[in-house]
């Protein structure tokens, strides 16, 4: 794992990235005269007023109480970030008490609180308000929406990330590689990483279980068997699971059916969104109809993919990404299903009617001031 490959991006890189906007460019000088939602919003673009700062804001949702070692390998390793101006902004929800103020001074970075009544969600965590609030205290020209258990081993990832959004106006980023950190041995990692924070040295002690899952082992390695792992393609998305756990799936498919975020583990970071920041507000940012997990990121992807051009990076060698994994106790079937069933019925009533019912339907101060925002240039 090599961390210092330098900023500059490969050839292969540049020459997709061309092919998509011109392919983006021929789809908008047809829409634009066909789609009033990209009309819209192309013609609030030209009136937009975008911060030039070349800052990415990096957004980091906490809900409840979450693992601790894993938030600080995640802030360890995003402010070794190299060639690039950023900020981390961790915003937090909670029912309750602020759990993670004290950590965001200690590592010296941005922290938001969003206090929420349990009895408006029935006590479910709102993942697309939590976003918005941390946008809002953002002051970026770009953001990068990351997740507290996905780390970039490249130290120019984010500075690749920016050269792009630069360069590419009308491109958003989604879609970065992942390969899985397993949990085994994991509480280890955390601790040799927070004493000594280079991912070269990690990567000494990682013994591979195929294509896209790590295990970090410090004792003789060559005592430790491959894991298997079953690979597999769902829709466009390839994902892996344990070879154990797809025997246990196939012989028990009417009890495990409609669980199988817990046991599919993808191949890309589904929820990572770059881009910049006048193009989110424009689709009325994360809509705030979805709760605990699962979609959110998805329709925010959906509603930007309709005005502007999305590039996918998992097939891109110059960006990886790892998660560190974890239990997935938090899944919930019934609001799953409930999440899946309101973004296909947003995509059926069209992209105007969903920014506008976004705009007009968010509770957090993000929301707000879009509103404020839209009288003002709307009338």
């Amino acid at each position: 794992m090599d961390t210092s490959k330098g900023s500059g991006l490969k050839e292969a890189t540049i020459k997709l990235i061309k092919e998509s906007v011109e392919k983006y460019n021929d789809r908008r000088f047809i829409s634009i005269y066909r789609n009033v939602g990209f009309k819209i919003a192309h013609e609030l673009i030209s009136n937009v007023k975008e911060n030039k700062n070349e800052v990415i804001s990096i957004i980091v949702p906490m809900y409840g109480e979450m693992d601790i070692s894993r938030l600080e390998t995640f802030l360890v390793s995003t402010k070794q970030q190299k060639d690039v101006h950023m900020e981390v902004i961790l915003a937090e929800q909670t029912f309750d008490v602020e759990r993670y103020i004290d950590i965001a001074k200690k590592y010296g970075v941005t922290y938001v609180c969003d206090h929420v009544d349990e009895n408006v969600n029935g006590k479910h965590f709102n993942p697309g308000r939590i976003r918005n609030v941390g946008i809002e205290k953002s002051t970026g020209q770009f953001i990068y929406a990351a997740d507290s258990d996905v780390v970039y081993p490249d130290l120019y990832y984010m500075s690749k990330v920016v050269s792009i959004l630069k360069d590419y106006p009308d491109t958003f980023l989604v879609w970065p590689k992942m390969k899985h950190l397993l949990i085994e041995n994991q509480t280890t990692l955390h601790k040799d990483f927070l004493n000594n924070p280079e991912w070269d040295s990690m990567a000494k002690n990682f013994i591979k279980h195929g294509k896209w899952a790590v295990e970090y082992i410090t004792d003789n390695i060559t005592k430790h068997e491959a894991i298997p792992f079953r690979e597999m393609m769902i829709g466009d998305r390839r994902m892996i699971m344990r070879e154990k756990d797809y025997i246990d799936y196939s012989n028990n498919l009417d009890k495990f059916r409609g669980w199988d975020p817990v046991w599919l583990m993808s191949c890309r970071h589904d929820g990572a969104i770059a881009a910049r920041r006048t193009h989110i507000d424009i689709v009325g940012g994360y809509s705030e109809a979805f709760y605990r997990w699962g979609y959110e990121d998805f329709d925010l992807q959906w509603k930007l993919s309709e005005l502007f051009c999305q590039i996918s990076l998992e097939n891109i060698s110059d960006f990886e990404t790892i998660h560190l994994d974890h239990n997935k106790g938090w899944f919930d079937k019934l609001l799953f299903e409930r999440n899946s069933g309101i973004h296909w019925q947003r995509r059926e009533k069209g992209i105007a009617v969903a920014i506008i019912f976004d705009v007009m339907e968010n509770r957090s101060n993000y929301a707000k001031r879009l509103r404020t925002h839209w009288h003002i240039n709307l009338g």
